[in-house]
């Protein structure tokens, strides 16, 4: 009789590791997997300053993964990194163009993220868009009054 009962628990126990071992296979889809691939070689690429292959990297972590706030985020960085400020020319004013829709879209996600306040205001910066960086500078000191080092870095934005 012990073996009987004993058998019926070993397959019961191995019914239920099955279904918790699905269950968690579940949350570990594909597209999330390959958006993490993809977004590990996009942060190596661009730590090495290979910007146009982050590019390319982040573009991919978000076909897979398209509410990937830092994708965003690095990928308006990436762009951000290839303007050249000053020169008029198709491509710069594309990256231009790049740089915001990507930033602007991390901010949507996420609108009280410090870094991606900053990093859009910068750009603005970049552009001589003053009022609309300044706007950003001063949602950071909103968003955190009791840290000094964001009035340097308002001030700095006064001070140039």
């Amino acid at each position: 009789m012990s073996r009987k009962l004993s058998h019926r628990f070993f397959i019961a126990a191995a019914v239920l590791v099955a279904a918790f071992a699905f269950s968690a296979c579940q949350g570990l889809s594909y597209s999330k997997l390959a958006a993490n691939h993809h977004f590990g070689r996009a942060n190596s690429y661009f730590r090495e300053n290979q910007y146009r292959k982050a590019i390319t990297e982040y573009e991919a972590t978000l076909k897979y993964n398209p509410n990937m706030t830092q994708a965003f985020r690095f990928l308006g960085e990436s762009y951000k990194q290839l303007y050249k400020p000053g020169v008029e020319s198709q491509i710069n004013k594309e990256l231009e163009t790049k740089a915001i829709s990507a930033l602007t879209k991390a901010l949507e996600i996420e609108p009280n993220n410090k870094d991606i306040i900053y990093s859009l205001g910068d750009m603005y910066d970049k552009l001589k868009k003053f009022s609309e960086a300044e706007k950003l500078y001063l949602r950071i000191i909103e968003l955190q009054p009791e840290n000094m080092s964001n009035y340097y870095v308002v001030a700095e934005f006064y001070k140039r």
